[in-house]
């Protein structure tokens, strides 16, 4: 005779919050998806769902958007979201102890967080994607017109000094060519976020010959160098497939 165990009632209810949790906060404003779940939101819900005591949880998650880059705004917006599904009796002072939480994790972290790439000088690839991000959601900058730029060249795989030193040289031209620019260099690709008053085609073409010089220096074909420009979209799901579209 086997015996079955009987179904965890909590973690099924936990798993229904959890999918009703994130759909509400994807339509309030949460910008990616693929960022929204994580352990810390998982135990908000199992702890809500078992009745118990919900204040170091919601914490601990404060803690976890703060180390992971969802600012402020993003974040409250996402746990009213949870208290919009899931009404709590202690919901204002919840709120204030997720702020609370999170101020302190980004005064905690703050010193282990860097926006720059070490190599190049330019923004790392997560600075430069909310840069993006940051510029739609901000009411002052939501419509002005940017472009992003993609220089593309031969992938070639160079010994590790050589891949060093040609992405300092790049990261340098860059920040000579266009220093308003919102730059990152990775693997073959270079992104660019600029104004697009400020995207002249001859600036432009002037940084292409700068970076085939340097493609030139270390045995890259120049005539590999290829730019796409692309005007940067206002809706959060175009940016995300452009974003994706830079690196694949």
């Amino acid at each position: 005779m086997k015996f079955f165990s009987r179904p965890n009632r909590t973690a099924q209810d936990a798993s229904m919050l959890l999918e009703q949790w994130c759909a509400l906060s994807q339509a309030s404003g949460w910008i990616r998806e693929s960022d929204w779940f994580c352990n810390a939101a998982r135990s908000v819900a199992v702890t809500l769902c078992a009745g118990d005591e919900p204040s170091v949880v919601i914490r601990s998650l404060a803690s976890r958007r703060a180390v992971q880059g969802v600012g402020i705004s993003e974040s409250l917006r996402d746990i009213q979201s949870l208290f919009g599904v899931y009404p709590h009796p202690k919901r204002d002072e919840l709120l204030v102890s997720f702020a609370d939480a999170w101020v302190e994790a980004t005064d905690l972290f703050s010193h282990r967080l860097t926006c720059a790439d070490a190599t190049t000088g330019l923004s790392n690839r997560q600075h430069f994607e909310r840069r993006v991000y940051e510029l739609r959601e901000n009411p002052m900058t939501r419509n002005e017109p940017y472009l992003l730029a993609l220089f593309k060249h031969l992938h070639v795989d160079l010994d590790d000094m050589s891949t060093f030193m040609m992405a300092a040289e790049i990261g340098q031209e860059v920040a000579q060519s266009v220093p308003e620019a919102v730059a990152t260099y990775r693997g073959n690709r270079l992104a660019l976020l600029l104004p697009r008053e400020m995207a002249v085609r001859s600036r432009l073409t002037q940084l292409g010959r700068s970076l085939e010089d340097v493609l030139e220096d270390y045995k890259l074909p120049r005539d590999s160098l290829r730019i796409d420009l692309e005007p940067l979209p206002q809706d959060a799901k175009e940016i995300q497939r452009v974003l994706g579209s830079l690196w694949s």
